[in-house]
This record gives C-alpha cells, structure tokens and sequence, in this order.
C-alpha cells in the first residue's frame, strides 16, 4: 500500500484537486483516510442509496 498526502490551497475544489492528483500519480483506486479542514459548500452521498 502506497501513502500519499496533499495540501490545497483555499479556495481549491476538492473533488477536481483529488482527480487531477490521481491521474498525475496514477491512482486507479484508493480511500481518504483521514482529512482536516473545511469546505465552503459540500454534497454528501451515501453509497447504496437513491437520490
């Protein structure tokens, strides 16, 4: 298992910041573990759930 951290800089989108870090390391699957800070709007989807 390979462990990778990032920084974002305000104002930086999570989700695109998170896909542009996985094709540049070649990421084809992995989780958060653990994450700090805030996010100025956020959508929540739960898996196995419609909607």
């Amino acid at each position: 298992m390979k462990v990778f951290s990032m920084r974002l800089k305000p104002n930086e989108d999570l989700r695109q910041s998170l896909k542009n870090f996985a094709v540049e390391h070649n990421i084809k699957a992995g989780f958060i573990l653990s994450a700090i800070g805030s996010l100025k709007q956020a959508a929540i989807r739960f898996a196995e759930r419609s909607g």
